[in-house]
């Protein structure tokens, strides 16, 4: 990987004032150097120290520790890679949108060359760059030391990881363009920036605002969400979303132009579909280059790349993809318990027909991507982002990475398999996810009534029992929500502000609990049943002295397999966990809201709401 990594970034010749500048350069390095190393005492040195803060402007980190590889401190290796990852975040999560960063790791004369970009963190082995006494092979060295820094020196904007195509990088020329927007505070870090689109062949440009949501991280899709306003859309709210998926995944406008196509095709009764998915206006995918350095890092890794003990590594090539929404409104912004049980309710029944009739299942059920907007003057709910989807009749894998927002997610695809897979995405897994997003509402969240409207009425608890949720491990996931599920003492309990969804979450728990406590009822009966039989073939292979009275004797019950006649054995529906969970169930338990009795003066008297139904009857699997 260290031979390939100057060809990744570019291929040039130098020129002899190229040769000339690295010269002085590699002589005041030497000079740097021998200064730090003269009173070196394992720990960095104050110089170092301070150095250790810089931070270039272009997509390039430094650090200097004491020592690239430590060799009696795994602590401080640890500590060293995580600053080093961290200069990486905020080059690709806070500031302009890049494809890629480049770090450097210089500690006594070695330097190591850094790479992160959304796929993949590479490491390069490190080099010397030069030795203050002649030693054999110190001219390889030094050539490497030098041809770094002509390619870092020649590298166009695209080999840096600056999207000019996208917009001009306002951060570039004035680092402290930068440091003075970060001041006045992330959400207004693009405000007033322009990003160039081509719509229907012609040229559109969209003016950002604010920053409404980012997702930090250096591996992923990254996804950022602006306010922007444009003549093209003129009326319009705009949000538009740039994120990074894997350039093998669908795109998000394909599910979404394939559930506008079956609506049509399903006539009026469908119309009610469109009131409840995004209205995308446009997508637009910025793909990389052939001279940039994750394409080079793909076919290095495909043809160029030798591995040892048989391993091998797929570079997943992710694309930048730019897409145009009418704004839809978080479920903070609701301000009655009506209006969030209406909101679940309709996705709910959208995300059924979808799964019905384009076939499409979600994978991605959060309460980030339940929202909602007005439409004909009542509030509606939206199921967002298919960004993660697939078609039911799909039979590759769309990523390499595990699907899904890890608080929500069915406790069974926390587990994987020998080979690492998750089990396969079906159907009652997003009603679990509408479980869970359902409880953690109610349970971490807390209704104020009469909040201004520029406020949220929702607002976190911080006695939150389901708040460790967003930090654990997969492996701690899936115990926590196994053992509540099958734990009736740990059934949820909501909020005093959310109490009328107590018979919600009551039902819907209970649904889960029954369903996987019929599982281990069939799982011991048939181990059991299992066992039985194996006992009476080694009873009979005890009793038997010959071979032709064995098999003579044999009959269906003997056989080793599970007899049929107990229905209890081998019968158990996995789809539906037992028939608990399904879409006719869940339907039943939330097309009513707020069931109470009160006492009057003719007795007890029980007041139900009764919710906007749409979809009534889905179509059987």
């Amino acid at each position: 990987m260290c031979n390939a990594a100057s060809s990744v970034i570019t291929k040039a010749d130098s020129s002899p004032s190229e040769l000339a500048l690295c010269a002085d350069v590699k002589t005041k390095a030497k000079r740097n150097i021998q200064s730090c190393t003269d009173d070196f005492s394992g720990r960095p040195t104050k110089r170092s120290r301070q150095q250790e803060k810089l931070h270039g402007s272009d997509g390039d980190a430094v650090a200097l520790p004491a020592d690239i590889h430590p060799k009696d401190d795994a602590d401080e290796r640890h500590s060293v890679s995580k600053q080093c990852a961290r200069y990486a975040l905020e080059t690709l999560s806070s500031g302009g949108f890049r494809t890629h960063s480049f770090g450097m790791l210089i500690g006594r004369n070695e330097l190591q060359v850094l790479y992160y970009d959304r796929s993949v963190i590479a490491v390069c082995q490190p080099f010397k760059m030069f030795d203050t006494q002649l030693q054999s092979g110190q001219d390889l060295h030094e050539q490497r030391f030098i041809a770094m820094l002509i390619c870092q020196q020649r590298a166009s904007l695209v080999q840096r990881g600056i999207m000019e195509s996208l917009m001009p990088d306002p951060f570039l020329e004035v680092y402290s363009t930068y440091t003075a927007a970060v001041a006045k505070g992330q959400p207004s870090l693009f405000a007033k920036r322009q990003i160039r689109l081509l719509v229907n062949n012609r040229p559109v440009v969209l003016t950002l605002g604010r920053i409404v949501m980012r997702q930090p991280g250096i591996i992923g899709r990254n996804t950022c969400v602006l306010e922007a306003t444009s003549p093209e859309w003129e009326g319009l709210e705009l949000i538009v979303k740039i994120s990074w998926p894997p350039s093998s995944r669908v795109a998000e406008n394909v599910f979404i132009d394939s559930i506008v196509k079956a609506v049509a095709d399903a006539g009026d009764d469908a119309a009610w579909v469109l009131d409840h998915i995004p209205n995308l206006l446009h997508s637009q995918d910025f793909p990389l280059s052939e001279d940039s350095p994750g394409t080079r890092l793909r076919d290095y890794f495909e043809h160029g790349c030798t591995f040892a003990a048989d391993k091998h590594f797929d570079y997943e090539t992710r694309v930048c993809r730019v897409s145009v929404h009418e704004r839809l409104y978080p479920m903070e912004k609701l301000t009655s318990g009506l209006q969030v049980a209406q909101v679940l309710f309709d996705v709910l029944q959208v995300h059924r027909w979808i799964y019905d009739h384009p076939r499409i299942i979600h994978r991605d059920m959060s309460i980030g991507n339940i929202m909602w907007h007005r439409r004909r003057g009542r509030i509606r709910g939206v199921l967002n982002d298919f960004d993660l989807s697939s078609f039911r009749d799909s039979t590759g894998a769309s990523s390499k990475q595990r699907t899904g927002t890890r608080p929500f997610m069915a406790h069974e695809l926390h587990q994987v398999d020998d080979d690492g897979q998750p089990p396969r995405h079906i159907y009652r897994h997003d009603l679990e996810s509408l479980f869970y997003i359902t409880t953690m509402l109610c349970c971490g969240y807390e209704l104020q009534y009469g909040t201004p409207a520029s406020d949220d009425s929702l607002r976190p608890v911080e006695s939150s029992p389901y708040l460790s949720w967003y930090s654990m491990t997969d492996e701690n996931l899936y115990t926590t929500k196994h053992k509540m599920m099958s734990t009736r003492k740990l059934a949820p309990k909501p909020h005093h502000s959310f109490s009328q969804f107590r018979d919600w979450l009551l039902d819907m728990f209970g649904q889960f609990s029954q369903g996987i406590a019929q599982r281990t009822f069939v799982e011991i009966t048939t181990f059991a049943s299992e066992r039985r039989q194996y006992n009476a073939i080694a009873t009979i292979e005890e009793e038997s002295d010959d071979d032709f009275l064995l098999e003579d004797d044999s009959d269906e019950e003997s056989s080793g397999e599970p007899s049929t006649d107990d229905p209890t054995v081998g019968s158990f529906d996995e789809a539906t966990l037992g028939g608990f969970v399904t879409y006719p169930a869940f339907f039943k338990i939330m097309s009513t809201f707020g069931r109470h009795k009160r006492r009057g003066k003719h007795g007890i008297k029980t007041t139900t709401t009764f919710l906007d139904v749409m979809y009534p009857e889905a179509q059987e699997d």
